[in-house]
């Protein structure tokens, strides 16, 4: 009997999966005017990597009340039962990675959507998370951000590194701007920055510090994720 039950209930969480992968639509919010350019702002596709999601909803917020010169569309949320049980995964057996799923028309529902975001979009920042500090451990995409092979994206990298590293006491945590997109078109096959350099999307990645032993408290990452996206928001608008 005991078998019977447990066969059910497993039965009935794998078809509810299918059944939400099916059907599940990222929300988005939209700010600012219909016409001229488009920031499109990606949050946590890695479920644990939490404060791109955290900072979007800040971000979101301040703008309620701000005349902007650009369009900002914000998906704040496109992996939540990674975001609330704290997985870097989707929780299905295939495609589970949503960004290794950028192919050019997106392997599963959740990144079809949003690449159609993307390819309406003129300007793409993609939120993330690292393990260890970029400034002292060059293998670790951690506290960096990472433009693509797009000379916009490069300038305003270089313009608002500053806006964050003004906070942030020692210099071996400190974020740089890194050449992990810039060196190769496709440093990870299927993911949203490749995507963007094939397509020649200005495009980029910010990564904080905050998995494994290097984790600093998520309000000190939301904070960094946030200064960011102001300074490229104002930068866009200039």
């Amino acid at each position: 009997m005991k078998k019977n039950i447990l066969l059910y209930i497993v039965v009935i969480l794998v078809i509810s999966l299918f059944l939400f992968y099916q059907f599940y639509t990222p929300q988005v919010y939209t700010f600012g005017p219909t016409t001229g350019n488009t920031l499109f702002i990606l949050g946590s596709v890695h479920g644990n990597e939490p404060s791109g999601t955290n900072a979007c909803y800040r971000l979101i917020d301040y703008l309620k009340d701000k005349e902007l010169d650009i369009q900002v569309i914000i998906m704040p949320m496109p992996n939540p039962l990674g975001y609330y049980l704290d997985s870097r995964y989707q929780l299905k057996p295939f495609n589970r990675d949503i960004n290794r799923n950028f192919s050019d028309v997106g392997k599963d529902r959740v990144s079809q959507i949003i690449l159609n975001y993307v390819r309406e979009s003129d300007f793409i920042v993609d939120l993330h998370e690292g393990y260890e500090y970029h400034s002292r451990y060059p293998k670790s995409m951690g506290s960096s951000i990472i433009p693509n092979q797009s000379d916009v994206a490069m300038t305003i990298s270089n313009s608002i590194v500053n806006s964050v590293n003004s906070t942030i006491k020692d210099k071996d945590k400190q974020f740089v701007v890194s050449d992990f997109y810039t060196k190769e078109t496709c440093y990870l096959p299927d993911s949203l920055a490749c995507y963007c350099n094939k397509h020649k999307k200005d495009y980029i990645s910010i990564e904080t510090t905050g998995l494994l032993d290097n984790q600093q408290p998520l309000k000190i990452r939301v904070n960094q994720h946030y200064l960011l996206l102001k300074g490229i928001i104002k930068s866009l608008s200039d």
